[in-house]
């Protein structure tokens, strides 16, 4: 086959008709020599298994319109050493820089190949293509590694953070170039992080280009989302009344806020995080998202969910000197409490859904959390596994032996200020109020957690939880009666509210009593590796390697105050646990 270029000649017989010979005379022109393009690929870590593989390869991570990779977009704040910024001001996508380690998390991994070296004046370019919902847009990174390293290695994160600002940003049909020499090693590989910049679904393109014209191409689709829309999530009702006492007829109901439809590719699997005291809407999230985007990155393809309820927020700066930290702590347990037959409700939903037919449905529970969990599952919830994360509720609710309920300083408190010990009828107190719930229960306990039993503050003093259950139990509200028991009156009439004037008011609830006049004999589950009863004779001790959590104030939720980097070991044995 001759090059439309080339030259003919014919010598064609003049003078008579014989047998004759074409004569072909054919001359290249360098310039018209083409050489043909180099082979393309893209690929993404579609099947999650951490290895990325390109079409050539296998069809393992083949992406397409009907199954695209779904990815959340980096619309969050990481600006902070510690935790991040509650209310986003600058979405994290569009400030050109990767601010803290923490950062990193909401990047993944992209990477490009070539069968052969790029000529002098070749482009590889990105631009979007066949999009079907939203303005799908991402940053490109380079990368100082090709693997999960900037997830798992502080110092490689540090790196990544500090090495690149200003990504190629893709975000419409314009053709966007990356740099050439990306594809300099032996692989012709180009191994690039991006962050999801713009929600939307629809093809990635990356092209060669020659001379302004596309000479080789590929694609992958994705749907890029907000990370609220990936996860469910339910709530106690906006109208719930959590007066003390609770008035006749008072119902707690729940709202469900987000649900998702059935995905037959996921694990049946459910877990369904709740969150601890002292915790606004806006940390509720945050507290969410992160543990959602880390079970991920852990490899977690089952389902998520979260359930919310109002739990007061402490004002540090109103508070009184002098150790008597003047917080709602006792009306935020009496929440908890009330709030969960909501929790319940929540529980029996998801149980009941066709789509989640076949799932094994799990908590994870933090510090306060944990009472709103205790109390759905005393009134009745049915769940498979559930992780107490630095659980604040007593030990002894849980394991009513001697051992267990005999802690000191609660005891030392009980000479002067007397509380009620056993649950039931009679006293209305802490001890076994918990100990016929059913469920896999694994503690993950901090024997010095800076809430649950070591804090304290300048100027404020203790902070913790067992100088509230010792100095604020009876309670004493301001504006109101004073919560008493009187181990001297009949039973089912020791626990009351005194008052200055008039008759004393029997308290019969338990929720109440434990709330504001109980104290426990025990130090609280978050604390004791050694619970037992209901709790599971394998407790997970936060302070030992792996996951190394300190003493200090961020570590009481160091699974979410801290960058991923350094809790691969806390979300590896969460998700195995949570199975």
């Amino acid at each position: 086959m001759l090059h439309p270029s080339t030259t003919w000649f014919f010598l064609q017989p003049l003078l008579e008709r014989k047998p004759h010979t074409l004569v072909v005379s054919v001359v290249f022109r360098e310039a018209d020599v083409v050489e043909p393009p180099p082979k393309i690929e893209i690929a993404l870590d579609k099947n999650r298994d951490t290895i990325l593989k390109f079409l050539s390869e296998d069809n393992s991570d083949t992406t397409s319109a009907t199954d695209p990779f779904v990815f959340w977009i980096n619309n969050d704040q990481d600006d902070l050493d510690v935790w991040e910024t509650l209310k986003v001001k600058a979405p994290d996508y569009v400030d050109g820089r990767i601010a803290k380690a923490r950062d990193l998390e909401d990047f993944n991994r992209l990477w490009v190949k070539l069968d052969q070296d790029l000529l002098a004046g070749d482009e590889v370019v990105f631009s979007w293509d066949e999009v079907t919902s939203g303005t799908p847009a991402v940053n490109l990174w380079r990368t100082v590694a090709s693997g999960l390293e900037y997830l798992t290695d502080e110092t490689v994160a540090d790196n990544q953070r500090r090495s690149f600002i200003n990504p190629a940003r893709i975000d419409g049909s314009a053709w966007v170039a990356i740099p050439s020499e990306l594809f300099d090693n032996a692989d012709r590989t180009a191994a690039i992080l991006f962050e999801g910049a713009g929600v939307g679904e629809g093809a990635l393109k990356v092209a060669i280009r020659r001379g302004g014209t596309v000479v080789m191409e590929a694609k992958a689709y994705m749907d890029l989302k907000d990370v609220k829309d990936m996860y469910e999530r339910g709530s106690v009702s906006s109208d719930a009344n959590f007066e003390a006492p609770t008035p006749a007829g008072t119902v707690f109901n729940w709202t469900l806020d987000k649900n998702l439809p059935a995905d037959p590719n996921e694990e049946k699997t459910l877990i369904v995080f709740v969150h601890g005291f002292n915790t606004s809407e806006s940390d509720y999230y945050v507290q969410a998202e992160t543990m959602f985007k880390r079970l991920y990155w852990q490899g977690y393809k089952g389902r998520y969910a979260a359930f919310q309820w109002p739990a007061p927020v402490i004002d540090f700066w109103n508070a009184l000197p002098g150790g008597d930290v003047v917080v709602p702590y006792n009306q935020g347990e009496f929440i908890a409490w009330k709030s969960g037959i909501a929790f319940k409700g929540y529980l029996d939903y998801l149980r009941g859904q066709s789509r989640l037919a076949g799932y094994t449905i799990n908590v994870a529970a933090h510090s306060m959390g944990n009472v709103v969990t205790g109390s759905a599952l005393q009134q009745g919830a049915l769940i498979d596994n559930y992780v107490l994360m630095q659980g604040a509720v007593p030990a002894g609710c849980y394991d009513t032996r001697d051992e267990i309920n005999s802690f000191q300083r609660f005891l030392d408190a009980e000479v002067d200020r007397p509380t009620p010990d056993w649950s039931g009828t009679a006293d209305l107190g802490y001890r076994g109020y918990l100990s016929q719930v059913t469920g896999n229960l694994v503690n993950f306990f901090n024997f010095d957690d800076f809430a649950l039993r070591t804090g304290t503050l300048p100027i404020i003093g203790e902070t913790h939880w067992e100088a509230q259950e010792d100095k604020n139990k009876p309670d004493d509200p301001t504006g109101s009666g004073k919560y008493v028991y009187d181990a001297g009156q009949p039973e089912g009439q020791r626990t009351r509210m005194t008052f200055l004037v008039g008759a004393d008011r029997i308290v019969t609830d338990a929720h109440e009593s434990m709330a504001f006049i109980a104290r426990p004999r025990s130090e609280a589950v978050g604390v004791l590796g050694a619970t037992r009863g209901m709790v599971g004779s394998s407790p997970v001790d936060l302070k030992g390697a792996p996951y190394n959590i300190t003493s200090s104030r961020p570590d009481h939720s160091a699974q979410f105050s801290r960058s991923i980097q350094g809790l691969q070991g806390f979300y590896g044995i969460l998700k195995d646990t949570l199975r």
